[in-house]
C-alpha cells in the first residue's frame, strides 16, 4: 500500500485522492476514481462534486484517520455501499446491511418496466398492489410506491434483519415525503420458505390491478 502523508494537519484532499486511488489500484479495484470519491465525500462530510472542486482542502486529523480506515476495507473489496451504510437507487437513498444484497443498477431496468407496463395497461390511477418478495433492502418496493402515488404494498423477506433495514428506509422515505399517502407493509407470509435463490429480477403480470414484484426464485 502506497506510504501517506502525515495525518497532522497537513494532508490536502488532492494528496489524499491520489494517494487512496494509488492504493485502490495497486489492489485492483476496478473504478478506483469514482469510489475514492464517494468515501472521501462521507469522510470530509462534503459531495462528490465538492472533492473535485476543492483540492487544496486540508483534511483534519480525525477527516484523514477515518478516510484511511474507508480506503482500507475497500481494498479487502469490502462495497462502498457497505462502507458507507447507504446506496442510491433510481435517484434515492437506500440503507444496506450485511442482511441485503445491494441495490444494483441494472434492477432499474425492472422499475422501467413495470412503469411502462402499468402506463400502457392504463393503471396509473388504480389503487395497485404489489408484492415484493425477498424485498432485502425495500428498494423495488419503496420506488414503486413513491412513483404511483395510489398503489400499496407488501414486502416479505426471510430474513428478520433485513426487514429492520426495509422498515427503516421505508420509515425514512415516509419522513422524507410529508404529503404521501402510500404505504409498504413488512412481514414474512405463509410460504415464504420456498424462497430460497437469487436471481435476477421478474416482473409476473397476474391479474388487473395487481403486480408481483420480486427479485429471488419462487
Amino acid at each position: 500500500m502506497p506510504e501517506l502523508e502525515s495525518l497532522e494537519g497537513t494532508l490536502s484532499l488532492a494528496a489524499a485522492r491520489r494517494w487512496a486511488i494509488a492504493a485502490l489500484r495497486a489492489a485492483g479495484v476496478d473504478a478506483a476514481g469514482s469510489d475514492v470519491r464517494r468515501l472521501l465525500a462521507a469522510a470530509l462530510g462534503l459531495s462528490p462534486a465538492q472533492i473535485l472542486a476543492r483540492p487544496e482542502f486540508v483534511l483534519l486529523p480525525e477527516q484523514a484517520e477515518a478516510f484511511v480506515g474507508f480506503v482500507e476495507r475497500r481494498r479487502r473489496r469490502e462495497p462502498v455501499s457497505r462502507i458507507l451504510g447507504c446506496r442510491e437507487f433510481y435517484g434515492r437513498s437506500f440503507a444496506v446491511s450485511a442482511a441485503t444484497l445491494d441495490p444494483r443498477p441494472d434492477s432499474e431496468t425492472l422499475i422501467e418496466a413495470a412503469l411502462q407496463l402499468i402506463s400502457a395497461e392504463g393503471w396509473s390511477a388504480q389503487p395497485l398492489r404489489i408484492l415484493d418478495i425477498g424485498t432485502g433492502t425495500g428498494c423495488l418496493l419503496l420506488t414503486l410506491l413513491c412513483e404511483l402515488p395510489q398503489a400499496t404494498g407488501l414486502g416479505t423477506d426471510l430474513s428478520a434483519a433485513a426487514l429492520t433495514v426495509a422498515r427503516g428506509n421505508a420509515a425514512a422515505e415516509v419522513s422524507s415525503q410529508s404529503d404521501t399517502h402510500r404505504h409498504a407493509r413488512r412481514t414474512p407470509s405463509a410460504g415464504s420458505s420456498r424462497l430460497r435463490r437469487p436471481a435476477l429480477g421478474a416482473l409476473s403480470r397476474l391479474s388487473t390491478g395487481t403486480l408481483v414484484v420480486t427479485d429471488r426464485e419462487v
